[in-house]
């Protein structure tokens, strides 16, 4: 982290693959925590943990316990718990994992929604190639922690001539020394 951590973490958005939320919590408690935690007043926590509640379509599930949310309810709430401060940037990793179909659609608009109203950025980690085609502008794709692809949608999908996709089933090693003696 650069010295200005204080600053990148005011700016920065998280919303991990896995909750770590204590079970015997309240989500709305949970969110005006993680509020306060941010420098916001007591009020300012809980009038604006309220309002995202609202927003992600919690409205009577907020005052239960994390431990009784299904998994769709989870990964709204933490949505939630990464725009708590409105952050600049927001990084989503694999935010429709578990999700049933209607869930899904829920989580994509809420995210394909999101940077329209406000001054947002949002980076989608995520393998549903769906979801990124839906929700995404620009992708960057990382094999191996290597940039192997960086573009529009439009220019990532676009027909390439002579590309051809090979897929090996037995001895590929064998496959890629025949390639490399054939030029």
């Amino acid at each position: 982290m650069p010295k200005e951590f204080i600053e990148v973490r005011q700016r920065l958005g998280y919303m991990p693959e896995k909750e770590v939320v204590s079970p015997k919590i309240s989500w709305v408690n949970f969110l005006a925590y993680c509020g306060r935690l941010y420098g916001m007043t007591r009020m300012d926590a809980m009038e604006r943990s309220h309002e995202l509640l609202n927003y992600v379509g919690m409205d009577d599930n907020r005052y239960r316990h994390t431990e009784t949310y299904s998994t769709g309810m989870r990964q709204r709430m933490k949505f939630a718990t990464a725009l708590i401060h409105d952050p600049k940037i927001l990084l989503l990793d694999k935010p429709t994992n578990g999700l049933d179909p209607d869930g899904r659609a829920t989580m994509l608009e809420l995210i394909r929604d999101l940077p329209r109203g406000r001054d947002i950025t949002v980076l989608l980690s995520s393998h549903l190639l769906p979801d990124v085609e839906y929700v995404c502008d620009r992708v960057i794709m990382i094999s191996k922690g290597h940039i192997v692809r960086d573009g529009t949608k439009g220019e990532i999908t676009a027909v390439r001539e002579g590309l051809f996709e090979v897929r090996v089933r037995d001895n590929k090693a064998a496959f890629i020394e025949a390639l490399a003696r054939g030029g």
